[in-house]
């Protein structure tokens, strides 16, 4: 988890939460390109056949990190 302008707490959460909710059906599914978490914008890209890079944006507050699937 890589964060700017925001707290290593909260960025960690940001992607905690962002996984949570990443599964087929729920709020930030792995189908849709972005979402809005927490007044965050996420956007996500793949990476290889099962890694997911995310980067939340929400005014000068950035939060990036990568997860596998």
């Amino acid at each position: 988890v890589r964060a700017l302008n925001v707290s290593c707490r909260s960025a960690l959460s940001l992607a905690r939460s962002h996984m949570r909710s990443a599964h087929a059906g729920q709020h930030c599914d792995l189908r849709k390109k972005s979402c809005t978490l927490r007044g965050y914008t996420c956007r996500r890209t793949f990476f290889g056949n099962s890694g997911t890079r995310v980067r939340c944006t929400k005014g000068t507050h950035r939060v990036r990190f990568f997860y596998g699937v």
